[in-house]
């Protein structure tokens, strides 16, 4: 995993949500990525879910207040008790369980969980096939990832990044996904524009722009143009 010290950090922890989520291109980040996560989700209520690398707990909670039975892990413990005092704020703790995890080694039995998901996490991984086999092990069904688009914007934004990320074409998940004898059920689309411009665009352009990619989005080019893909991949039986 790309990063696997500086993760771990208490003051990469602190201000992990104060960088990428404030002002109204942060909000917008946090609002756009939640409805397509749950979109994935589809109708989760008394689902058993794990949430690989839940970070700050932003997708783990929000499975949760659909009705889930969370098991959110992530290798950060500083990570982890932000997403417990969060869990804690929301009177959530008792509907999840946190766990300290290695993503890539998981510590659950085969077919523990009704569906597996881990959001804003593949750009990191090494081995993305040894990952999504690792997933595959421990869900009766399910995987539900995102990764970035090599085909899009994000290419200009990934050199500023300073450890940089894996993007991906769509032939190499479908690629991954025929190698595992997974079937790739759907994929979500979304925002033209790559996180780091609203996370860095004045507010007063937020609102303007936002329409415009919503509404690029929902178009071929736009699907096309995609910087952030959700895939929805199922097990054969």
């Amino acid at each position: 995993m790309k990063g696997k010290k500086w993760y771990r950090k208490e003051d990469i922890a602190e201000e992990y949500e104060p960088k990428r989520f404030k002002g109204l291109g942060g909000k917008y980040i946090n609002y756009r990525e939640k409805k397509s996560v749950k979109k994935a989700l589809g109708n989760i209520k008394n689902k058993k879910i794990l949430d690989v690398a839940t970070g700050t707990g932003r997708f783990s909670i929000m499975a949760a207040e659909e009705g889930g039975n969370v098991t959110a892990g992530d290798i950060s413990l500083p990570m982890l008790e932000i997403a417990k005092n969060k869990a804690k704020r929301k009177d959530l703790i008792e509907e999840l369980d946190f766990i300290k995890m290695d993503a890539e080694n998981l510590p659950f039995r085969d077919e523990e969980f009704e569906m597996v998901m881990a959001i804003r996490f593949m750009h990191l991984v090494n081995e993305p096939q040894l990952f999504l086999k690792e997933m595959k092990r421990v869900t009766q069904k399910r995987i539900i990832f995102d990764t970035f688009s090599l085909l899009s914007l994000r290419v200009l934004y990934n050199k500023m990044l300073p450890m940089g990320s894996t993007l991906y074409k769509k032939k190499d998940i479908q690629k991954i996904a025929k190698n595992l004898d997974l079937k790739v059920k759907n994929k979500i689309d979304s925002f033209t524009m790559p996180f780091g411009f609203y996370r860095y665009a004045p507010d007063f352009t937020i609102k303007p722009i936002k329409n415009l990619d919503e509404k690029i989005s929902k178009n071929q080019l736009g699907k096309k143009l995609s910087t952030v893909n959700y895939w929805i991949l199922e097990k054969q039986n």
